[in-house]
């Protein structure tokens, strides 16, 4: 499949923003306002879920249209594994042995972990947190396809129950969010961001814009401009609640501000989707670290522990760190996880992405 520069794009600023927000860990002490960094982090991988649902959907149209739905399903999970297993498991592994040796709340030999059971219902624990994440696209691999094919077998034609697929999964998920908040009480990040049963719904508005591209090209082509008028106004409101609110005692920011973030996402899809070429060393630089954004992704805090542990938290009351000191430590965080994701990606997820396709065969 060639790759869309547009598409690339966003991968880009998804995992940058991800980056960006976990700098604060080191801007801080020397810039108490770089705490508002912490948008980014949400924002990054919500974008990194309504891209996957666009890509995942868009795979699996094309690989159920043959009609073979139990052939195909067995295919698209070979491949999908063998594009996010390795490396989950190489940094879960990796994680372990850092928490083992440089001390922190562990879970390393969970079984939880293993079958992406840490969070599926619950919120994760502090160990390998990020992993919260893939945990909800691992889910999403797992769950969509699998309805989609069942509900093929049950008789419906392949678009009707691609669109059966994305109002179940859509519905279970925003209605599981919903009633968990209503009826408990759970804090917006770990409570409620964070779980996989209510956030699949993310995923699945990503499906939307796959079936949209697909099936009406046409109004597709002509949202271009429209659409992204509607999510620079979507994203200046997510913006706004983000900040205004107390997201942990609002019924809004909990339920609704996820969705409102998704489709804001979505409604750059059209413009992004079509832009499908870019030349010169910027456009290099952005496809490169799309390429690493996987890798980068599970890089970043492993080396921010590393580099905590080598020099001292800069937020620790001890810590003897001056102001040139912790700046000099966060482009050294930066500079390390980007180095590090290229090398992860050259060298072990490009080789094992490689052999997807003798196995799905």
């Amino acid at each position: 499949m060639p790759r869309v520069f547009g598409l690339d794009l966003l991968r880009c600023v998804a995992v940058l923003m991800v980056l960006l927000a976990h700098t604060r860990f080191f801007l801080r002490p020397v810039l108490p306002q770089a705490q508002a960094l912490s948008i980014f982090g949400f924002l990054g991988v919500e974008l990194f879920f309504v891209l996957s649902g666009f890509l995942i959907g868009g795979i699996a149209l094309r690989d159920f249209s043959t009609g073979e739905g139990g052939a195909s399903l067995r295919a698209f999970w070979i491949r999908r594994w063998f594009r996010t297993l390795p490396n989950y498991y190489l940094f879960l592994a990796l994680n372990a042995v850092l928490t083992a040796s440089l001390g922190g709340e562990g879970q390393g030999g969970s079984l939880a972990y293993v079958l992406f059971l840490q969070n599926l219902a619950w919120p994760a624990p502090p160990f390998f947190n990020e992993s919260w994440s893939l945990a909800v696209e691992e889910w999403f691999y797992l769950l969509f396809p699998l309805v989609t094919v069942l509900l093929m077998r049950l008789g419906l034609e392949m678009r009707k129950a691609v669109l059966g697929a994305l109002g179940t999964l859509l519905v279970l998920a925003t209605t599981a969010r919903v009633l968990g908040v209503l009826t408990g009480t759970p804090s917006w990040d770990d409570g409620v961001r964070k779980v996989v049963l209510f956030r699949l719904d993310a995923l699945m508005v990503g499906v939307l814009g796959a079936c949209l591209s697909a099936y009406w090209p046409q109004l597709w082509t002509r949202l271009r401009g429209p659409s992204v008028l509607l999510g620079t106004v979507l994203f200046a409101a997510v913006f706004w609640v983000y900040f205004s609110v107390a997201r942990n005692g609002s019924i809004f920011a909990r339920t609704l501000l996820f969705p409102v973030t998704s489709v804001a996402v979505l409604a750059f899809l059209p413009a992004l989707s079509q832009w499908r070429e870019a030349a010169g060393s910027l456009a290099t630089t952005v496809r490169n670290l799309s390429l690493w954004s996987y890798s980068l992704y599970l890089t970043h805090l492993p080396v921010r522990q590393i580099l905590i542990s080598a020099f001292g938290d800069p937020e620790s009351p001890t810590s003897t760190l001056g102001t040139s000191a912790t700046l000099f430590l966060c482009a050294a965080f930066v500079a390390i996880s980007i180095a590090s994701a290229a090398f992860v990606y050259r060298f072990y997820e490009r080789p094992m992405t490689a052999l997807r396709e003798r196995f799905a065969r």
